[in-house]
């Protein structure tokens, strides 16, 4: 399978939607359903605790439709979500309504949230929807404080797509970097994940068919 930059996987995603005409959403479903079929795999039986963690982009999206999923299938889910839903896309700001609706525990973190990590040592899986493909610059801030202690609580991570802090093309962390043991990325494989820098943060890839066009 051909390994692809962040510039043809954003024409890929574009020509999918754009030209193409599958809605956003649809894409945005399966890879949330994809996410949350993997992290099963992991917990094995029902009634686990997973606490997903989601930022305002779409992989924030992908991490909320990911937590639907886990709930549909018995699983204690809680989401976390860092930043602006005014700024989100609307398929994010959709289910992020669908989550409200269910009733799942949703936790605003706007600002550094002190104990996160210890709060999150209580939980069996977390899922990493924070940053996606489109980070470059150095992480700092509120994120960096949350994938630091993310990294320091010693559950085992699901990264969506990529891990959070990588950059997708060269394969190096903008400063600090989710550790996953498990990326489930979508479409294809993104070309810094065959650095050898990029290995330790990703750990083993699992690529999910969403449903793109690449022809």
């Amino acid at each position: 399978m051909k390994k692809v930059t962040t510039q043809q996987m954003r024409a890929i995603d574009n020509q999918t939607i754009n030209t193409y005409g599958v809605p956003a959403q649809v894409l945005m479903d399966h890879a949330g359903k994809a996410v949350a079929d993997e992290a099963c795999k992991l917990l094995s039986r029902k009634n686990k605790k997973v606490a997903v963690f989601c930022g305002p982009g779409n992989n924030g999206g992908d991490g909320l439709v990911a937590a639907r999923w886990l709930h549909h299938y018995g699983q204690k889910v809680e989401i976390f979500f860092s930043g602006a839903l005014a700024n989100s896309s609307t398929e994010t700001r959709l289910n992020f309504a669908i989550v409200e609706n269910l009733h799942l525990p949703i936790h605003m973190i706007l600002d550094n949230w002190p104990g996160l990590k210890e709060q999150v040592q209580y939980f069996n899986l977390v899922i990493d929807g924070l940053l996606g493909t489109g980070s470059h610059g150095p992480i700092t801030g509120l994120y960096k404080i949350i994938i630091d202690d993310l990294n320091k609580s010693g559950v085992k991570i699901i990264s969506i797509d990529i891990p959070s802090g990588l950059n997708a093309d060269t394969g190096q962390s903008l400063g600090t970097c989710i550790s996953a043991a498990l990326t489930v990325t979508l479409g294809f494989p993104k070309i810094g994940f065959s650095k050898s820098a990029a290995k330790k943060y990703t750990g083993k890839v699992i690529v999910a068919d969403i449903g793109l066009i690449d022809q």
